[in-house]
């Protein structure tokens, strides 16, 4: 009796067929595909299923297949359907496209898909579930030829010989403090060269440390090492920095403002007014997450409720408050909710003990992700005016494009803040923009990466608040200002 009952999951699996089959897991597919990606942009021009994993409650099928560009398309489109997108309705994991160009990809182009589809199985039907988302070489000259350098020292060495000998003490002063200033740069730029740029990214497996790690990867190959350190996000980023611990940092447009003003997290220590901004990277949209039957309907509606605004010291702290306190929200924050994290925070929203929950991510979120495939919730939309009065705080209004997550048919508003690649003003304007370049240089590692394909030429200047490094007028997409 106790075999036959340990064979009854396996009898009744075979009862309602093993497993999706190939026909219909390229269905659920191209049912994804359409709804994420409307007007035949994508299609499936070839399917291959790979291999299936069990599950508790069902099974995850693995697949390769082949999409069709039907029209040009800008898969780095920042806030509209692009790359991110695909690989979260895909299931592809941050790798698992092949075939993305920067820039955009054309009418007749290929994307190859590694992905992975789980299903429940429902009264005997297979339903899909959601998806838990070389150091630089020296060139030298034939043998008698100056190098650049000794080329240079020596035309300084006939300058100096060549001046007066009644030049002035102050005269005398300013050539000193000239070559004193370019033998400390030197001296610099060579050690960090040798050591590597320390990047203050964020925390492990998060977007900032997945972004700066495919960076860096590109980077090694133009013969430029950045070192990328762990941290808990864009506040702890920006004290690395200013202590010179980091030379690059990943910061929040809204972050950043705040530590330049040295307001809000900064206001002990005081203004930043040596924090530069080379580029914007990529948007991180905030959301506001409630119960699927939730009476709330928009954001003032969260007025006197229990809600989670994020961590202390986090950058989605930062940009809840920001925004509750341009609409003149006033919410109630239980104790001890700032020590959850995202996943923490999502569960006590299900379990009813918060009303709503402020994350700030790139959609689709992992951790929203995973929330809205194991319970019935929705997003709350902002209004596009709010974003636009909040401009000069770093914020931008955005959207989180239809399906990023389970259930969510339709286009949210909401308001986003760019994440940007910030260094201090000290570091020299030749390596700056080497780094700039070399981060929007096109190059396979990053092609391979959906959410660093929104690293373009085009967005390069987008929601940037603070001081632009004078390195950022030679890059391209960014103007002086």
């Amino acid at each position: 009796m106790k075999r036959f009952l340990l064979l009854l999951p396996a009898l009744f699996l075979v009862a309602c067929g093993r497993n999706p089959d190939a026909a219909q897991v390229q269905k659920d597919i191209e049912e994804r595909l359409n709804g994420a990606f409307p007007d035949r942009m994508l299609t499936v021009d070839s399917f291959d299923r790979q291999g299936r994993m069990e599950t508790g409650d069902g099974v995850t099928v693995f697949f390769k297949t082949q999409l069709k560009v039907e029209q040009p398309l800008d898969l780095g489109k920042w806030g509209g359907p692009n790359a991110q997108l695909l690989a979260g309705i895909m299931g592809a994991g941050t790798k698992g496209i092949a075939g993305l160009t920067q820039g955009g990809n054309q009418t007749g182009d290929r994307l190859t898909v590694f992905g992975t589809l789980p299903y429940k199985n429902s009264g005997g039907a297979w339903i899909p579930a959601a998806v838990p988302g070389p150091s630089e070489k020296r060139v030298e000259g034939p043998p008698g030829q100056l190098t650049g350098a000794e080329r240079l020292l020596a035309t300084l060495g006939d300058t100096l010989r060549a001046a007066p000998s009644n030049t002035s003490p102050t005269g005398s002063r300013i050539v000193e403090e000239e070559l004193e200033g370019a033998v400390r740069n030197v001296n610099a730029r060579l050690a960090r060269l040798a050591a590597g740029y320390p990047v203050a990214a964020g925390p492990p497996g998060g977007n900032y440390e997945r972004l700066a790690k495919s960076l860096a990867a590109d980077a090694q190959l133009q013969g430029v090492r950045l070192v990328v350190m762990p941290t808990a996000g864009s506040v702890e980023n920006v004290a690395l920095l200013r202590q010179r611990t980091a030379e690059l940092a990943f910061i929040q447009a809204d972050v950043a403002a705040l530590a330049t003003a040295g307001k809000g997290a900064f206001a002990t220590a005081g203004p930043y007014e040596g924090l530069r901004a080379l580029l914007a990277l990529f948007p991180e949209q905030l959301h506001i997450i409630v119960r699927g039957n939730d009476r709330a309907q928009k954001l003032s509606d969260l007025s006197g409720r229990k809600v989670s605004l994020g961590l202390a010291n986090s950058g989605t702290r930062v940009t809840a408050t920001t925004v509750l306190s341009a609409a003149k929200v006033s919410v109630t924050e239980p104790p001890g909710t700032d020590t959850l994290d995202p996943r923490a925070a999502l569960t006590a929203l299900k379990t009813g003990e918060l009303d709503a929950v402020f994350l700030v991510g790139a959609a689709p979120f992992l951790p929203v992700v995973e929330a809205f495939g194991t319970a019935p919730l929705r997003l709350l939309p902002i209004e596009p005016a709010l974003g636009e009065r909040l401009k000069p705080e770093g914020i931008i209004s955005m959207q989180v494009p239809a399906l990023a997550y389970p259930g969510q048919k339709e286009t949210v508003s909401t308001v986003a803040v760019a994440a940007l690649l910030a260094i201090d003003s000290s570091l020299t304007e030749a390596e700056a923009r080497r780094i700039g370049e070399t981060a929007l240089n096109r190059v396979g590692a990053r092609e391979r990466d959906a959410l660093s394909l929104m690293v373009t030429p085009a967005t390069a200047g987008l929601g940037i608040p603070v001081p632009l490094h004078p390195a950022a007028a030679a890059l391209p997409g960014i103007s002086p200002r």
